[in-house]
């Protein structure tokens, strides 16, 4: 009978061959316990990855979704707390400018006067308000601000009483009213924005959201031209009438009650995306869990066979270096 046998060049090479398999073995094996997930994707789906892109696909998708979900929660948030900051302005204010018409004292028409002057222009801070730099009111004009300041608007009102030979204090309200309605007016001067509301976000599979809320928004209007016709009593309209002065006060004060509608519904619109947002997001995190579960079940590994493998692995191991250490303290006496 023949006998084979191996030199000491190639059972070196042999051994060197097994024991590099086995670390490899060993690293594949440890990787894939601590992570939970086959390493060899290519041999777990038999080399047609479709099923797995789909999912990775499906999954980016989400992300997009759920992104988008998130900034319209944030702006959502931002103009609602804007416009309620405005409405409790307007709403505390109203009670104020009549009972300083119904006193009739130039000193307390005076000083509501300066008051509404305040809360106009905090109100157009509020309409200013900008969330990651990005001005809320001001439609596509994101990267400016969405009203001009107090002064110049109150500049504009005061040439335009003026224009308008106002001298009582219907005249002057009118006269007002008329400067926010006129496209040379307000929509010039007052706001600076665009006439373009912000395009809707995509939240969701065929789920788009609007929230396109402006500073010139027909909504705003009333509570804007209330404020200003009480401010303009800070800036000396109808001088020493001081019957009319009151009377103008008292009208702003019952224009801004009467605005309070309008309010109403544009904060419902605001809450009507709020909720679509919020019923996205629902949607998007069920789909989400979902699709991380399917794609779990297509990579991940049994961890108990992991592990009895990486056992058996080991010992394979040890045993190759125990053979390989006996191998290299044979002599021609030992083999003799």
């Amino acid at each position: 009978m023949a006998l084979v046998s191996l030199g000491d060049m190639a059972q070196s090479f042999l051994l060197r061959s097994h024991n590099a398999r086995l670390k490899g073995d060993l690293l594949r094996q440890s990787q894939e316990l601590s992570t939970g997930r086959v390493q060899d994707v290519g041999h777990r789906v038999g080399g047609d990855f479709s099923q797995l892109a789909g999912l990775e696909r499906s999954l980016a998708r989400i992300d997009a979704f759920n992104l988008a979900a998130r900034e319209a929660t944030v702006l959502t948030e931002a103009m609602q707390s804007a416009l309620g900051a405005i409405s409790d302005q307007a709403t505390s204010l109203a009670p104020d400018l009549m009972t300083a018409a119904q006193a009739g004292q130039p000193s307390h028409v005076d000083a509501i006067g300066a008051e509404a002057r305040s809360r106009f222009e905090t109100t157009l801070s509020r309409l200013n308000t900008r969330v990651g730099d990005r001005s809320l009111f001001a439609g596509t004009t994101t990267n400016a601000p969405a009203v001009a300041d107090g002064a110049t608007i109150m500049a504009a009102l005061v040439t335009a009483i003026g224009a308008a030979g106002a001298t009582t204090a219907d005249d002057v309200a009118q006269a007002v009213s008329d400067w926010f309605d006129d496209p040379a007016g307000f929509e010039t001067i007052g706001y600076l924005g665009s006439n373009q509301s912000l395009s809707p976000l995509t939240i969701g599979e065929g789920v788009r959201v609007s929230i396109g809320a402006r500073a010139d928004d027909k909504d705003l209007r009333g509570t804007l031209k209330a404020l200003a016709t009480a401010a303009v009593l800070d800036e000396g309209v109808l001088p020493g009438d001081t019957a009319a002065r009151a009377a103008l006060a008292s009208r702003a004060g019952e224009d801004l009650l009467s605005a309070q509608g309008d309010w109403s519904a544009l904060q419902a619109r605001l809450g009507v995306a709020q909720e679509r947002v919020a019923s996205a997001q629902t949607r998007n995190t069920a789909e989400q869990f979902a699709l991380q579960m399917a794609r779990n079940d297509l990579l991940s590994i049994d961890p108990f066979e992991t592990a009895t493998e990486l056992q058996t692995t080991q010992m394979q191991l040890e045993t190759l270096y125990s053979i390989t250490a006996r191998l290299t303290r044979l002599s021609l006496t030992d083999y003799l």
